[in-house]
C-alpha cells in the first residue's frame, strides 16, 4: 500500500499508542477497523520522515520544506478534498494514471508535491483518508504534524485523526495522544454533498 524509501512503518505500527488515542465521539471508536488505513498512513509518513533527516541533503536540511525554510511547509491535502472517496469502490480513493471516476485522482498528485517528493511517499493502493503534513525546523529537530481525513461512509460527517511528532537524533518521538474528532465535512474541508 505504502510506498517509499525503507521506513520504520512495521515498528510504528506495533509500538502506535492505541490505548491513548483521544476518541471525541463514540462514533469514532466504532470505526476502529477503519481507522487501521490512517494509522498506517500517518506511521508511513512519519517513517518516510525519519529516513530523510538521517540522510545527506545538499542543503543540509533535517526537515523536508518549503521556498523559505524558517516556514512551516505543507504537504496535501492528498488527494485534493474534491476527491470524495466515498463515491468510489468499496468507499476509496484511488490513483490513477488516467482518472475517469469521481474517487480516482492522478497518481501524479503524489509527486508533484514537493514535499511528499522529497521523501518519496506515495500512496498506490485504493485508500479512505486525504493525508496532510506540516514540517517545521527546529535546529537538530524537525516537528511535524500529520493529518489523515476522510468521510468515511459519504453521510457528510467526517473523520479527522492527527498525530503530531518529532525527529531527532536520538530518532523518532510520535505524541503518545493523537486527536480523533467527527465533525461535518465542511468543517473538514471536504465537498458537501448533494
Amino acid at each position: 500500500m505504502i510506498s517509499g524509501r525503507r521506513s520504520l512503518t512495521a515498528a510504528l505500527l506495533v509500538l502506535t499508542p492505541w490505548f491513548a488515542l483521544t476518541f471525541r465521539d463514540t462514533r469514532a471508536l466504532s470505526r476502529h477497523h477503519e481507522l487501521r488505513e490512517a494509522v498506517a498512513g500517518i506511521a508511513g509518513i512519519a517513517g518516510a520522515l525519519t529516513t530523510y533527516f538521517h540522510e545527506e541533503h545538499h542543503d543540509g536540511a533535517r526537515c523536508p520544506s518549503g521556498p523559505d525554510p524558517l516556514l512551516p511547509a505543507r504537504a496535501g491535502p492528498t488527494p485534493p478534498l474534491e476527491v470524495r472517496c466515498a463515491l468510489g469502490h468499496r468507499r476509496r480513493c484511488r490513483p490513477s494514471s488516467d482518472p475517469r471516476e469521481p474517487a480516482e485522482y492522478p497518481r501524479a498528485a503524489w509527486h508533484e508535491d514537493p514535499i511528499w517528493r522529497a521523501l518519496a511517499f506515495e500512496l498506490r493502493e485504493p485508500h479512505r483518508f486525504h493525508y496532510t503534513l506540516t514540517t517545521r525546523s527546529q535546529g537538530d529537530t524537525c516537528e511535524f504534524t500529520i493529518q489523515a481525513r476522510a468521510d468515511l461512509d459519504g453521510d457528510g460527517s467526517g473523520t479527522n485523526i492527527e498525530a503530531r511528532g518529532r525527529v531527532h537524533g536520538l530518532g523518532l518521538h510520535l505524541d503518545s495522544t493523537w486527536r480523533i474528532d467527527q465533525m461535518s465535512d465542511e468543517a473538514l474541508g471536504l465537498p458537501l454533498h448533494h
